[in-house]
């Protein structure tokens, strides 16, 4: 990756960026999958949802509506947890009428901020609908805006249609948000792809994923992508994007080191909204008290004033 000057200084530049522009207080958000079934077929090829281990696929079944407010409630009742991010598979046919079940579900639970994140296509007036229920931010995984190795990756999946959900959220008034995966084309494409979504006057969430084989998969004897290369991309973000929350998506770290690697994060212009809980059909993962260790660090986590359940 090329950058002006030197490669440590860039990174403090960025890290500094961030502290100017959203400051040092942390958002801990609670992700939980899989509250709509993912129907592309065939899936994409770096999913756990293409192994042909059951273990693994089982990993990204969709939840019960008991499992969906258990583990919403679950997520509530910590004060550190400010937000919910509702994950989804997808449907290029759309599934609406079901996302916007989920919601009330959630809201039959509580009145935490929401955010979406279930692909693409949402309708404009489905949109209208989350707005008016308060959702606080539509995420749209474009992964790369290479076309080609989009097709490769994603057979199933339209990048026009995820697009125009950017477009059309950002049209109607809802902050968007986005992934993109370091592995998926070349250093060039990661780049480019963080600079498309400068487009967008309402970003408010861009993560960097970093390629890693999952057994089974098509993908599973490619070449796993650096966590390294993933925090360059992160400096590089916080330098185009400089009030979005930007950070590192599915890295899995244990014990102590879930502080460490979310500081490195933060060194290099990450922030300020991390993954404080991770839910999954067969996982369930909290890092909050291993977060809190940041506060040691000169962050605050911020605190919801008061439990909101309904």
């Amino acid at each position: 990756m090329e950058v002006e000057g030197d490669d440590r200084v860039y990174k403090e530049e960025a890290s500094e960026i961030r502290d100017r522009e959203l400051g040092r207080e942390i958002y801990l958000t609670a992700h939980i999958h899989m509250v709509t079934p993912c129907r592309l077929s065939p899936p994409c090829k770096y999913c756990s949802i293409s192994s042909s281990i059951l273990r693994i696929r089982r990993l990204r079944e969709t939840l019960t509506n008991e499992e969906l407010v258990k583990n919403v409630k679950r997520a509530e009742k910590k004060r550190e947890i400010t937000s919910i991010t509702l994950v989804g598979g997808s449907d290029i046919k759309g599934q609406d009428d079901l996302l916007i079940d989920v919601l009330k579900k959630v809201r039959n639970v509580t009145d935490i901020d929401v955010s979406i994140d279930v692909g693409a296509p949402i309708s404009i007036e489905t949109l209208r609908i989350l707005k008016e229920e308060g959702v606080t931010a539509i995420y749209s995984s474009i992964e790369t805006v290479n076309r080609q190795v989009f097709n490769d990756a994603k057979p199933g999946d339209s990048l026009d249609l995820r697009i125009k959900l950017l477009h059309d959220a950002s049209s109607a008034g809802i902050p968007v948000g986005t992934i993109i995966m370091n592995g998926l084309g070349s250093e060039s494409d990661v780049m480019k792809s963080i600079d498309f979504m400068q487009q967008f006057r309402n970003v408010k969430y861009l993560y960097i994923s970093t390629f890693n084989p999952v057994r089974g998969t098509p993908w599973e004897n490619r070449k796993a992508a650096s966590i390294n290369g993933s925090l360059r991309y992160i400096a590089y973000a916080r330098h185009k994007l400089r009030k979005a929350h930007i950070g590192l998506a599915d890295v899995e770290a244990e014990g102590s080191s879930v502080a460490g690697m979310v500081y490195q994060e933060l060194s290099v212009g990450g922030g300020n909204t991390l993954a404080g809980m991770l839910v999954y059909k067969t996982i369930r993962k909290d890092y909050v008290d291993n977060l809190l260790r940041l506060e040691k660090m000169g962050y605050e986590i911020v605190r919801r004033e008061s439990s909101t359940p309904r």
